[in-house]
């Protein structure tokens, strides 16, 4: 997809936005693959407060069994959809331990 402009950053995300936030501007989106609720909780509110466009946050189910994807723009909002784990509330998977 030559007329796509792809940009990747290495390093704590937060670190980045902290030291220069411009990097952040200009994008339609942002793809977030980095699966720590603490990071992406925060990145969550950066987009409901508009200082981030749209973002994409991506993850899968335990054992890789599905993926999702979800697409904060405007008022979109990940925690809706999160409890306080960071646990997605519809999951497509549960698996239970077995008892010995």
């Amino acid at each position: 997809m030559p007329h796509l402009k792809i940009e990747a950053n290495q390093g704590n995300w937060l670190d980045l936005y902290d030291n220069d936030n411009s990097l952040f501007e200009g994008y339609d989106a942002i793809v977030v693959s980095i699966a720590d609720w603490k990071y992406e909780k925060y990145l969550n509110s950066l987009v409901l407060k508009h200082e981030l466009s749209s973002v994409i946050f991506t993850w899968l189910e335990p054992y890789a069994v599905a993926g999702h994807s979800f697409i904060t723009s405007g008022n979109g909002c990940l925690n809706c959809y999160m409890n306080t784990h960071g646990q997605f509330f519809h999951a497509v998977s549960e698996f239970h331990s077995r008892g010995h």
